[in-house]
């Protein structure tokens, strides 16, 4: 990847003299990285009608949930994205596509589901009133 010539180190407490910057460092971003760069784990997704979406700690345990859950017959999966940005959503959007749940399993106040939520946001895949009334529950 080219070296960024924008990047900078923010020192003062004027955030919006920096704005144009840091919009600057983002759009070059987005232009620069590339699919290798968005990766996930996968485990057992090629049936799971139970998707869990975990990563760090949170994904050990989601991984024994997923094995107890299959042998009560129940069809679980478990997605761990290894990058968080870029959300790896392409490798997503077909578990995705089977999955009648999503259930993101985290440790923090909810930084991978936004992050999940804006990536399908973007990739066209969910959109917040669906018009059925359901939605994301935290």
């Amino acid at each position: 990847m080219p070296q960024n010539p924008r990047v900078g180190v923010v020192t003062c407490g004027c955030v919006e003299q920096h704005r144009p910057s840091f919009a600057g460092c983002l759009s070059w971003l987005h232009e620069h990285h590339d699919d290798a760069s968005k990766r996930a784990a996968q485990t057992v997704l090629n049936d799971a009608e139970v998707l869990i979406v975990a990563c760090n700690t949170p994904a050990r345990m989601a991984k024994g949930a997923v094995e107890v859950l299959r042998r009560e017959g129940i069809r679980a999966g478990l997605f761990r994205p290894i990058t968080l940005w870029p959300f790896p959503i392409d490798a997503l959007r077909e578990p995705l596509e089977k999955a009648k749940r999503l259930i993101v399993v985290e440790a923090s106040a909810g930084q991978l589901q936004d992050e999940l939520r804006l990536a399908m946001s973007k990739a066209g895949i969910y959109k917040a009133d669906r018009g059925d009334g359901s939605h994301v529950r935290r």
